[in-house]
């Protein structure tokens, strides 16, 4: 899968109503996410995503979370979300139509190997 950005500056806090709606549907029609934390996840990209896929699961989405490291470095021992670690990807890839990244700066962040 090609990760193609919708815009560098899809940022919550600058986003147009309109990026909101095409967002919002965008979300609402997809069938399956792949919601992607930053290289070396950390809790705030972790709870960002765990958010977006308790928004995913409201809307009857199925959705996962992909970490770049061990949760138990990340200080979460019994998880309550689906997710898969970036590294383990390739063995449990399942066929998605929505790639989600959270707490992102750049394109750069993601993990190498996650999406070639």
């Amino acid at each position: 899968m090609n990760l193609t950005p919708v815009s560098l500056n899809f940022c919550a806090n600058k986003m147009s109503k309109k990026q909101a709606n095409y967002f919002k549907e965008r979300l609402k029609n997809a069938k399956s996410v792949e919601i992607i934390c930053h290289e070396l996840t950390d809790r705030d990209s972790l709870n960002s995503a765990i958010v977006m896929q308790s928004y995913m699961d409201n809307l009857g989405v199925n959705s996962r979370i992909v970490i770049s490291q061990e949760l138990s470095k990340i200080g979460v021992k019994n998880p309550d979300f689906r997710y898969v670690e970036a590294d383990k990807i390739r063995s449990y890839r399942k066929p998605v139509d929505t790639a989600l990244c959270v707490d992102f700066s750049a394109k750069e962040r993601v993990k190498p190997g996650v999406y070639d």
